[in-house]
């Protein structure tokens, strides 16, 4: 898919702030890229989560295309815990700091 350079710029000038990272981290752990889409006995389930999982992994290589230092800092945040993420209730929770 094609982005123009406007599109590249504002996605940019978002991830460069805490509040877009946090939405940014907040979608990705939605879209659970990173674990395992297979559920035994349901191929719906397994074509469903792998969909999901399609749409995190074109934003992650979309981030990556724009600004590769985003997606390192993005990933050095969450290993941290800077940002709490509650799923079910759909909500990110900033850790506060010490």
């Amino acid at each position: 898919m094609k982005y123009d350079e406007k599109f590249r710029t504002d996605f940019k000038n978002a991830m460069n702030t805490k509040e877009g990272r946090a939405v940014i981290s907040w979608v990705l752990a939605l879209t659970r890229y990173r674990t395992q889409t297979y559920v035994s006995g349901s191929s719906d389930d397994t074509a469903f989560r792998e969909g999901m999982r399609s749409v995190g992994l074109n934003i992650e290589d979309f981030m990556v295309s724009v600004d590769p230092n985003i997606y390192l800092q993005i990933t050095k945040e969450n290993s941290e815990g800077r940002y709490q993420i509650f799923i079910n209730e759909g909500e990110i929770n900033e850790k506060k700091e010490n």
